[in-house]
């Protein structure tokens, strides 16, 4: 049987400051869920990551963002 750890580390990657708020805010209140990096594009993202302690093992992506996206 495969038991699965909590919480879920994840990365949020949103260009909209207020949805970003709210999604990481809301997610980061549920037991299993950790939010480890927020940014606000795909090259903050990449940029941010080396400094994570732990990477993250999901990353929720707007699809409607510019850039590398």
């Amino acid at each position: 049987t495969f038991a699965r750890m909590f919480p879920i580390r994840f990365a949020l990657v949103e260009d909209d400051p207020e949805l970003r708020e709210l999604l990481y805010g809301y997610l980061c209140q549920q037991p299993e869920f950790e939010g480890v990096l927020v940014a606000n594009s795909v090259e903050d993202f990449w940029r941010e990551l080396p400094d994570v302690r732990q990477p993250p093992e999901i990353i929720l992506l707007d699809i409607h963002l510019t850039g590398m996206s």
